[in-house]
C-alpha cells in the first residue's frame, strides 16, 4: 500500500470517464477504496488524502481535473478528508 498506487488510481480516473463515473457512483467511502483494491491499486485512507493533498498542491490535479474525478469535490469529496 502506498500513496504511489493511490497517485497511479486517481491518474486511471482522470483518464478513464468511463471509471470516474463508477467512482462517483459510490457514495461510501470503503466502496471507493474497495473499488480501486480491485482493480489493483491498494492504499489506506490516510494515504489517499495526502495523495490528493500533494496532487491538488503540486498543481497536478487542479479544480477541473476533481471536477472531472469527483463532480468538483475536495479531498473531502473524493475520500472525506478535511481540507
Amino acid at each position: 500500500m502506498s500513496i504511489k498506487s493511490a497517485k497511479a488510481f486517481f491518474e486511471t480516473l482522470l483518464s478513464d470517464e468511463v471509471l470516474a463515473r463508477k467512482f462517483k457512483s459510490y457514495t461510501v467511502i470503503s466502496d471507493r477504496l474497495n473499488m480501486a483494491k480491485e482493480m489493483g491499486y491498494e492504499f489506506t485512507m490516510a494515504q489517499a488524502e495526502q495523495c490528493v493533498r500533494q496532487m491538488a498542491t503540486s498543481g497536478e490535479l487542479d479544480e477541473k481535473a476533481l471536477e472531472n474525478v469527483a463532480g468538483g469535490a475536495t479531498c473531502r469529496g473524493l475520500f472525506g478528508c478535511e481540507n
